[in-house]
């Protein structure tokens, strides 16, 4: 019997230690409970090593905001005047799947205490549902706001699983259970971790370092307690800002990397195929065949769904060479857009658009009657020309005599 009970203990100590890593952390579980063993699929990719770049993210700065690039990071200031704001928003958004769990990350550094009639925060989210972190007025906080009522605001001290502070409470318990004290002016990597689902819970946590891993700070855990969901809009951009409202002294906010993965392999499950075929007669100086823009609203909300241009088919017939070209981001005039699906599409075209300047991203050389193809993605995959909320694209032809184009788009929308 004793030879029983020893192979128990052991087989015991055997299953606690394979749920340990190197480190001693035990193994990650997902909110839903299971073993996480799947890869991280990326969907954001922000890095301020050299610049801040437009193609990357999209930045705002009103009043004395500013904002600066120095020592890997962006540095994110309101300057000392009231109504002044400095804001990074990823141009790629968190792209919610279904029974799929999402990961946002990110280091932020808050140098300055908090103060009344300011918000410097990270996190993700949109005007219809946000969850961030930092200096929230004058208290260090997080807040949740579900695009419906007014945020909740849960200040450090009221945490519910780590308020990783000094001191203890009433009852004589460390307000660290881990035992690790944050310091909001140290570059930390915060995490946001959720399963939209409406109502799935939303973690939030510091990386420790080695000694600690990941600390969970606090969850909103809402099944069975709402009757709408969290978020309206669970795919939505990573975003970091420094906001005066009333306070006239310069609040800052610096930050390095961002990330965001959903968990599981890549998928094309929820995608939605398009293809949209025009044809324009007498092309010889360089004209718009057609122009194409992703919609910055869909059904009255904010649109964060990308969609990925596969192929561009063209084929010409003249007695000339004709070169066609696609450029992304062009200053677009006159013409009429529509929407190309009205029910399904986030997609506008127009037919009858000037266009000047741009990147020009691909470009055909035909022959003067031939045909070709630009391929950016290929067809059961999520590869392709991204193009995000507020992108445009043109697609222009040229030749020496009068042309007949005809061209056929082939794309994904990673509904």
């Amino acid at each position: 019997m004793k030879y029983l009970v020893f192979l128990l203990i052991g087989l015991v100590s055997f299953l606690h230690a394979v749920q340990r890593d190197v480190m001693g952390h035990t193994e990650r579980f997902s909110m839903f409970g299971d073993t996480v063993q799947v890869p991280r699929t990326p969907q954001v990719s922000v890095g301020f090593v050299y610049s801040i770049d437009p193609y990357d993210v999209v930045t705002t700065v009103s009043g004395t905001g500013s904002m600066i690039q120095t020592l890997a990071r962006a540095e994110l200031s309101t300057g000392a005047s009231a109504s002044s704001v400095s804001k990074l928003r990823s141009k790629d958004s968190v792209i919610y799947r279904p029974n799929h769990e999402s990961e946002v990350a990110m280091t932020a550094i808050f140098p300055d205490t908090c103060v009344v009639g300011n918000h410097s925060v990270v996190g993700f989210g949109n005007g219809e549902g946000s969850i961030l972190l930092g200096c929230i007025e004058d208290e260090f906080a997080i807040s949740h706001f579900d695009g419906v009522v007014a945020s909740t605001v849960v200040t450090q001290g009221d945490w519910n699983l780590d308020k990783v502070m000094t001191g203890s409470d009433e009852y004589g318990n460390k307000l660290s259970k881990s035992g690790f004290i944050l310091d909001q002016t140290k570059m930390n990597i915060f995490r946001f971790t959720y399963a939209w689902f409406g109502i799935a819970t939303i973690t939030i946590e510091v990386f420790g370092g080695a000694r600690y891993g990941w600390i969970p700070l606090h969850n909103f855990d809402y099944p069975n307690k709402r009757t709408y969901p969290h978020l309206l809009n669970p795919s939505v951009p990573m975003v970091a800002y420094t906001s005066n409202t009333t306070n006239t002294t310069d609040m800052k906010l610096w930050t390095s990397s961002w990330g965001a993965s959903n968990l599981g392999e890549p998928t094309t499950v929820g995608f939605r195929q398009f293809s949209f075929e025009v044809a324009q007669t007498g092309i010889s100086t360089e004209s718009v065949i057609a122009c194409g823009r992703n919609t910055s609203t869909f059904y009255s909300r904010d649109n964060h769904i990308p969609m990925k241009i596969k192929t561009i088919q063209a084929a010409v017939d003249g007695t000339k060479n004709v070169i066609v070209r696609a450029y992304i981001n062009p200053v677009i005039t006159g013409g009429t857009w529509a929407r190309y699906n009205n029910v399904s599409s986030v997609v506008d075209a127009n037919t009858t658009a000037t266009r000047a300047g741009g990147v020009n991203v691909g470009t055909l050389a035909l022959a003067k009657s031939d045909s070709d193809t630009m391929r950016f993605g290929v067809a059961g995959d999520d590869t392709g020309f991204t193009m995000n909320a507020g992108d445009t694209m043109c697609i222009t032809a040229e030749s020496g005599s009068n042309t007949d184009v005809n061209i056929v788009v082939f794309w994904d929308e990673l509904f």
